[in-house]
């Protein structure tokens, strides 16, 4: 810190650097607490908007009133926007000098106010259904667009009051959209459908979107089956990086995802196509290498240790946490697929294989999948690697993928016959095929990069909030250089994630049932929240007193409640469709794994008209 201080002083340079390096720190993250509460409106407030300097803060809410707040919390102007339903969105107008304010609310109306002459009737632009994001261009300034429940992507210019279909989803509704602020062509979509497309304005014509985006294991899940219009894995909110190379997605009832959306061929991750290259290129090996904790460094020895710890506890979360900071770190080492005979490649190799492990044990949606990208990975580096190909045999049949499965077990067999593991495959192999035997077909799984639809599966997730109750539920990127990411959840909590580990490194009780809204301030270490409370609350770095933060939530115990409650919606969903399909319901995790590498060779719904 002396050094950047140093460095501002002498060259201006380094001056807008030093301030997007320290606008957000995790010393600051874990001072954190509510400095603020703001009252007035009269309903849930639903939508929140810092203009381009932060100096005013836009809310609407189901009172269908929008309100002008101050930073320290006064309430500057109340705008009555004629609205005859609750407002869901409430953005500035970049062209308006902060004075101009563009609404949107379920009564399918589009609304400009010039707050500062409120006797002046507001334009008004008409969807034919609840219109649930708006969006504005900050280097186009006049234009602006919205996403609404009629499948319809609109665009407006504010000069010429023309508001025009830019894009239709027939059978979908659009619940939200984002603008690349780096480059405003870019758009991305999120509609009632598993998949996000992203479009570039300029070539709308050829109407197929630039990429489509989705995590992997959602790309191939028995979705008509499975979930039969009671629970549906859409995105509620998506949000771009500050450089338009990545984008946040909140997805319903899953977890919240990063994906790379650089136009750019190499970044695209294909874990199907890696497994079939693993397999394809696999051979019997005369003398397998089984202990692969011998050829490692004893740089990750310490971390090891602690994981260790927490898995003897049951206490997988903190685990994979654990095993999350040590393959960040690994991999600014030796990067993310080096030689085998780099120095710490066998770390990255142990390291994901526990993590591995701590995901099969763990169970939670989206664990089995993140296993088998983990798996992948070491066997790209090491393809003898026992207790990896084990895993990602495993992992594959509780993904139901029974043909790739079954031909990862069979070479596992012929590789390793005297494992004792070989049993426990054919037993899942068999209870699988039999399941399979009463539906249809198998649920197909496409490669990324190839086929009809080619899609961009995710390079980060992130875990521990719940996205069930509500479809307007936001996750965000916070700090100069998208350090951290936060998120609202259905049990009250302000998230906060470290973005490089994926670590929860901040829980805060703010709302009395659901947050909904968390928007950061422009250039402060400044949170905005919303939700079912009919307040706004501010949160910054409380004072160094020594003091408690009452708002501080035991992080284990509401991660594992909301983990509790998704899977009793998967058996609910699941149990639905037995009776009425005469299918068996499944688990995707198995709670238990001798495979654990370090251990020497042994291991009521809140009533809201938001959804």
């Amino acid at each position: 810190m002396d050094e950047q201080l140093f460095q501002r002083s002498i060259n201006s340079a380094h001056n807008a650097e030093f301030i997007n390096r320290n606008i957000v720190t995790e010393g600051l993250v874990h001072r954190i607490g509510n400095s603020v509460t703001l009252e007035g409106h009269k309903g849930c407030v639903n939508c929140l908007d810092w203009n381009v300097n932060g100096t005013l803060l836009a809310s609407g809410s189901d009172d269908m009133h929008s309100r002008i707040w101050d930073c320290a919390g006064n309430c500057l102007h109340e705008i009555k926007t004629g609205h005859t339903h609750n407002i869901f969105s409430s953005m500035f107008l970049p062209a308006g000098g902060d004075r101009v304010l563009i609404t949107a609310a379920g009564d399918g109306t589009v609304r400009l106010h010039n707050y500062t002459h409120l006797d002046d009737e507001p334009y008004v632009w008409t969807c034919e259904g609840r219109v649930k994001r708006l969006c504005v261009a900050f280097n186009d300034p006049q234009m602006f667009w919205s996403a609404s429940e009629d499948g319809v992507i609109r665009q407006f210019d504010a000069r010429t009051n023309v508001g025009l279909p830019l894009l239709t989803f027939r059978g979908r509704m659009c619940k939200t959209m984002a603008v690349d602020q780096s480059n405003p062509s870019i758009i991305a979509v999120g509609t009632t459908d598993f998949y996000i497309p992203l479009y570039d304005r300029r070539m709308l014509k050829v109407h197929e979107p630039m990429m489509r985006l989705i995590p992997g294991h959602l790309s191939f899940e028995d979705r008509g089956a499975k979930y039969n219009n009671l629970r549906s894995h859409y995105a509620t909110h998506l949000a771009f990086s500050c450089t338009g190379g990545e984008i946040i997605a909140n997805i319903g009832s899953e977890q919240v995802y990063i994906f790379n959306v650089k136009n750019d061929p190499g970044a695209a991750i294909d874990v199907l196509k890696d497994i079939n290259s693993f397999l394809n290129a696999a051979t019997l090996l005369e003398n397998p290498i089984t202990n692969v904790e011998q050829r490692t460094t004893s740089r990750f020895k310490h971390l090891r240790e602690m994981a260790k710890d927490a898995f003897g506890n049951h206490d997988f979360t903190k685990a994979i946490e654990i095993y999350s900071e040590g393959i960040a770190e690994c991999e600014k080492l030796c990067g993310r697929n080096p030689s085998s005979t780099h120095e710490h490649a066998m770390d990255l190799v142990l390291l994901l294989a526990n993590r591995g492990a701590g995901l099969l044990m763990r169970g939670w949606a989206g664990d089995a999948y993140a296993c088998v990208r983990d798996t992948v990975q070491c066997l790209k580096i090491d393809p003898s690697y026992r207790k990896a190909h084990y895993r990602l045999a495993r992992a594959l049949i509780m993904l139901k993928q029974a043909r790739v499965g079954n031909k990862c077990s069979t070479l596992f067999k012929l590789r390793y016959p005297e494992e004792k593991s070989v049993d426990r495959l054919d037993s899942m192999i068999l209870e699988l095929t039999k399941e399979l035997e009463k539906r249809p077909q198998e649920t197909a799984w496409h490669a990324a990069t190839s086929g009809e639809q080619p899609y961009r599966d995710y390079t980060d997730r992130l875990c521990g909030h719940r996205n069930s109750n509500t479809d307007i539920k936001e996750a965000n990127w916070w700090g100069g250089r998208n350090e951290f990411v936060v998120a609202g959840s259905d049990c009250g909590s302000l998230i906060i994630w470290e973005r490089s580990t994926g670590r929860l490194l901040r829980m805060l009780e703010a709302d009395s049932h659901i947050v909904n809204v968390v928007q950061p301030h422009p250039t402060r270490c400044l949170l905005a929240t919303s939700g079912i409370d009919d307040v706004v609350r501010f949160w910054e770095p409380l004072p160094e007193d020594g003091s408690e933060n009452e708002k501080v939530r035991d992080v284990k115990k509401y991660i594992d409640e909301n983990n509790k409650r998704n899977d009793l919606m998967e058996f609910l969903v699941t149990a639905f469709h037995h009776v009425n399909n005469n299918n068996e319901p499944g688990t995707e995790g198995e709670r238990r794994d001798d495979e654990y590498d370090d251990n020497g060779g042994g291991e009521p719904r809140v009533q809201c008209a938001t959804s």
